[in-house]
């Protein structure tokens, strides 16, 4: 049996152009005030024998970034014992010092769970999503962290877009991720798939479980909500969508 492999290039010459872009967010400025708290408190602790790991202080400040109260969501996680399994290293449960104690209490907002506008990120998020809407297009948003994935449910619930004030899931969106029996992924794509479900136009995707093997050209918006360490696995996340159906 012989396998003939040949390169993106091929796909080209029949799909569309593909667009990229990166964007760059100015933070709000809660989050730069813990962003600059957290940074002193990651050097008074850097001579700390028992000092956390780089992967933990970098994933702290991908929290900050994406929303402050991403850091209690995170916080409520780790109370319930639940591990978050796309995150690239284990350290963060093994080291005390890595645990999200209270030092953000005092500079996040009391109001930040009902409010999206202290996330910048979010709010342009929600700005892709509404105009995605607008124009009829389906979107898939890839991340790395179930917190991330769950404020994103969070706020979609509670504050919706302008077309929808309130989303419902599995009729407005759908999510995919580790917690997902392998047996109802199929059924997911197959209902955003579904070229006559126009309801259904948001999949929320874990980047290690939905970045692999499926097809999801039901999309043609891509949302990768922080970059990969390994560039191939944001590549093949936008390969879901960018390929025949």
């Amino acid at each position: 049996k012989t396998i003939q492999r040949v390169e993106d290039t091929e796909l080209k010459i029949y799909l569309p152009k593909i667009v990229d872009h990166a964007v760059f967010i100015q933070l709000h400025q809660v989050q730069v005030d813990l962003y600059n708290k957290f940074s002193e408190l990651v050097a008074k602790n850097s001579t700390n024998t028992n000092k956390r790991g780089f992967l933990s202080d970098f994933s702290i400040f991908q929290y900050i970034c994406t929303h402050p109260h991403l850091l209690a969501v995170m916080e409520n996680l780790r109370n319930k014992k639940i591990r978050e399994r796309d995150l690239i290293t284990d350290e963060q449960e093994d080291n005390p010092m890595c645990n999200i104690e209270g030092w953000w209490k005092a500079v996040v907002p009391e109001d930040a769970a009902e409010k999206i506008e202290y996330g910048h990120k979010l709010m342009v998020v929600k700005s892709i999503i509404e105009e995605c809407e607008e124009i009829g297009d389906k979107v898939l948003v890839f991340s790395q962290s179930l917190g991330e994935l769950n404020l994103i449910e969070h706020f979609l619930e509670k504050e919706g877009t302008s077309n929808c004030h309130s989303w419902k899931k599995k009729i407005d969106y759908c999510r995919m991720d580790g917690t997902v029996p392998p047996a109802l992924r199929s059924t997911i794509c197959d209902l955003f798939n579904d070229k006559d479900n126009k309801t259904l136009r948001l999949l929320l995707m874990s980047t290690k479980v939905g970045g692999l093997g499926l097809n999801l050209t039901a999309a043609n918006r891509v949302i990768i909500m922080t970059v990969n360490w390994n560039p191939s696995y944001d590549i093949q996340s936008v390969f879901r969508v960018y390929r025949f159906g």
